[in-house]
């Protein structure tokens, strides 16, 4: 890994031949082989993660999907649901700090706006 400054916090890792930048989306990988997206927010240098200490971390904002969430207490009627694609996401306000290791790829995430325009 390789980590990059700028005006005093971390703007860049490079991990396994990829830079990732901090504000991108990433796809991570549990360790149960579920795949999640989140957005990077912060590059934490060491001492993120217990037993890693040596290793960055990383602060990542969590993307849900619909079938992840109670969809009645965002206000989405049961009759609605056929609205929502599979692949549909939902932004967070959701943080933890994640080791590097798991980071499977980077993504790209539309908005509403964004996927009406393409």
């Amino acid at each position: 890994f390789v980590l990059s400054m700028s005006i005093g916090s971390y703007q860049h890792l490079k991990f396994k031949g990829k830079v990732y930048a901090v504000g991108e989306n990433l796809i991570l990988r549990e360790s149960s082989g579920k795949y999640l997206v989140c957005k990077l927010i912060e590059i934490i240098p060491t001492g993120g993660i217990a037993n890693y200490e040596e290793w960055p971390s990383i602060k990542v904002q969590w993307y849900y999907h619909w079938n992840d969430l109670d969809i009645s207490s965002l206000g989405i009627k049961d009759s609605d649901r056929i609205y929502l694609a599979d692949n549909e996401l939902f932004y967070s306000d959701h943080t933890d700090i994640v080791y590097i290791g798991s980071i499977y790829d980077k993504c790209d995430v539309y908005t509403i706006e964004d996927y009406d325009s393409c």
